[in-house]
């Protein structure tokens, strides 16, 4: 941190978060979501000091939680992202919140989450998704609850890329962006 006592933050954080996961074995899903939205609160004031104080726009959140799959249904998706973004909330950020979304609205969420970092580039991103995930070919699909995957092929026409959210960031060229997939990344067909 380019400010005085940045060591001392750091090391604080960092023995909190070392402390929390001792703690927690194995965290109940509520634990999990207080620990996570603990170490968000703790960041929120460490991302508006990595940039000058008069290029801290705003605080910008996009939270997914999908949870509602026909085929294998989650329950805590939906219910994480809703007390992440409650966080997020309250720690200043502008929260879009989807809940069990399918392909098309995710796609638009995404693209629009990026633009909306592109009109205010001095603004902090979190992006955070909680739901089914795979990886296929080295690439990493979050998966709409609309999926219906049956082969390989399924998983690209169907999955939203990871990779839509990362050039949609970087197309943003915001100072700090936070990404979290809480999502199981795995190929149920036992290639690559």
């Amino acid at each position: 941190l380019p400010r005085e006592g940045g060591g001392e933050i750091r090391e604080s954080l960092a023995t909190f978060i070392v402390r929390k996961a001792d703690s927690m074995k194995p965290p109940r899903p509520a634990q999990k979501v207080t620990a996570l939205c603990t170490c968000l609160a703790l960041l929120a004031p460490l991302s508006a000091s990595a940039v000058a104080p008069e290029a801290a726009a705003g605080r910008i959140a996009l939270v997914i939680g999908n949870g509602a799959y026909v085929a294998s249904p989650l329950v805590n998706p939906a219910r994480d992202a809703r007390a992440v973004a409650e966080r997020l909330r309250d720690a200043g950020f502008r929260v879009t919140l989807k809940v069990d979304a399918p392909r098309r609205e995710l796609q638009e969420a995404i693209r629009g989450f990026g633009d909306t970092l592109a009109r205010d580039n001095r603004a902090v991103g979190v992006f955070y998704y909680a739901g089914h995930g795979v990886q296929l070919n080295w690439r990493n699909f979050m998966l709409p609850v609309d999926v219906h995957i049956t082969r390989p092929s399924d998983i690209a026409a169907q999955g939203v890329d990871v990779g839509l959210l990362l050039e949609s960031l970087g197309r943003a060229r915001n100072p700090l962006n936070l990404v979290i997939l809480d999502a199981c990344r795995n190929n149920p067909f036992g290639r690559d």
